[in-house]
């Protein structure tokens, strides 16, 4: 998951119903933004990964059928800390409240792949780190993109550890198991 939010896209471009299998910021996050962001050496050590795209459990719009993606977003359980009295999200407010990189031109909330109240919405995540369950209408272009993968860390002269920085520009220097918790789960 990236830290900061890279970049400001609508869900989908259009206002319609739709599910992540074919909003446009699916699309883009594997096509525009991978064949940008990494080299084709870089590429072929992400991983696809098989997403299951599930219903919203509090409003029960349809999450669509499950996908293979190389980058994704995160969903609803994936980030929530409880449901019925149960803790099955990976994620805690300090990791959901992120910052905004200097790509991001607006808005400090990201998109979430699960749907929203309604299958013209998706669930989104405040600058705070509140989960909106309800969610945004799906062509609102504010809200921010904070992609995740599952890298192959079988080649590590492609990849090193750069630390991490918070919002507010200071270093932390977190263990490099610490940091990598949220791939391996």
């Amino acid at each position: 998951l990236s830290d900061v939010i890279l970049d400001n896209q609508p869900y989908n471009e259009n206002y319609e119903d739709i599910t992540w299998e074919e909003s446009s910021l699916r699309a883009w996050l594997n096509g525009k933004f991978i064949n940008r962001a990494f080299s084709d050496e870089e590429k072929e050590n992400i991983n696809i990964t098989e997403i299951v795209n599930q219903d919203n459990p509090y409003y029960g719009a349809e999450g669509g059928n499950n996908t293979s993606d190389k980058i994704f977003l995160l969903s609803l359980s994936e980030v929530s800390e409880q449901q019925d009295g149960e803790k099955y999200g990976f994620l805690d407010d300090e990791i959901r409240a992120c910052g905004k990189s200097d790509f991001s031109k607006t808005g400090s909330w990201w998109w979430l792949r699960s749907p929203g109240y309604a299958s013209d919405s998706a669930a989104v995540v405040s600058s705070r780190g509140w989960v909106a369950r309800s969610g945004r209408d799906v062509y609102y272009f504010y809200d921010g993109v904070r992609p995740t993968l599952h890298l192959n860390l079988s080649s590590p002269h492609l990849f090193s550890y750069a630390g991490t920085v918070s919002s507010d520009g200071t270093k932390n220097e977190v263990p490099y198991n610490t940091r990598t918790r949220l791939v391996q789960n």
